[in-house]
């Protein structure tokens, strides 16, 4: 994370993102843009900002309809293993930019009976529930194609990919805290300032960023797998999952 504070009210922000890495074949995602597969390992991400006036302060505006403020750079070895890293450009606290790279996804590809897997190799990706193909949609479409390509191309050349082994969720225990359930950080995603918790009792609830407490700095981020304390809200008519009335971090 890195916060940047502008100078004068730029009418766009433009970020050059550069893949490094032997053996490993970068492509930049936009949710609704062309896939783009580069001579060169790096990307520009332009956002565009949109300012309005509060009393005597400016606020920057990043979110907009059919503009993109975040990419993913999707990072693809010979062993069809994918890191998902997502960048993105941020509003958070006054007129202050904040830069978040985070990785959403480390995992392998592999085709089984006509069918493609993502198996985790990271234990935070490997949450109850978990499954890259449906939650991300658009990347796991074009990973699913490319691994299929990849498969028949390896069985010509009775070349077999290497044996993964699944990470296992392994969340860190806490103590019972009066007043709070325990849960555990399935995702959280600063980009919405949303994340899912999976509570104690096995049910998961949603967390709106701004009910996050006793957390200190321009940017509130839980980690995946993180223990929390929370206090859930009462689940109203047209809500998928009950919701998180206020959630802090539980200590180490």
């Amino acid at each position: 994370m890195c916060l940047l504070e502008s100078k004068g009210r730029p009418g766009d922000i433009t970020l050059q993102v550069r893949a490094k890495g032997n053996g490993v074949t970068p492509i930049a995602v936009y949710e609704t843009q062309p896939v783009e597969y580069p001579d060169q390992l790096s990307f520009d991400l332009k956002v565009p900002v949109t300012w309005t006036q509060q009393g005597e302060i400016w606020i920057p505006h990043t979110r907009h309809q059919g503009e993109k403020d975040f990419m993913n750079v999707l990072a693809i070895d010979g062993n069809l293993h994918v890191s998902d890293v997502q960048i993105s450009l941020l509003i958070r606290r006054g007129p202050l930019f904040c830069v978040m790279v985070q990785q959403v996804y480390a995992g392998w590809i592999r085709v089984v009976d006509n069918e493609v897997r993502f198996i985790p190799s990271d234990p935070a990706y490997a949450y109850p529930g978990a499954n890259y193909q449906t939650t991300w949609k658009g990347r796991g479409g074009v990973l699913a194609t490319m691994a299929r390509v990849v498969h028949g191309v390896l069985e010509t050349m009775e070349a077999p990919l290497e044996e993964p082994t699944p990470a296992v969720w392994e969340p860190r225990k806490v103590k019972p805290l009066n007043g709070w359930k325990r849960g555990h950080v399935l995702f959280f995603c600063p980009i919405t300032n949303t994340g899912h918790i999976l509570g104690e009792d096995g049910r998961t609830y949603f967390l709106w960023g701004n009910n996050l407490v006793d957390m200190a700095g321009p940017v509130h981020m839980l980690e995946p797998m993180a223990p929390v304390y929370f206090r859930p809200g009462e689940q109203k008519e047209g809500q998928s999952l009950p919701p998180v009335k206020s959630c802090k971090p539980a200590a180490a």
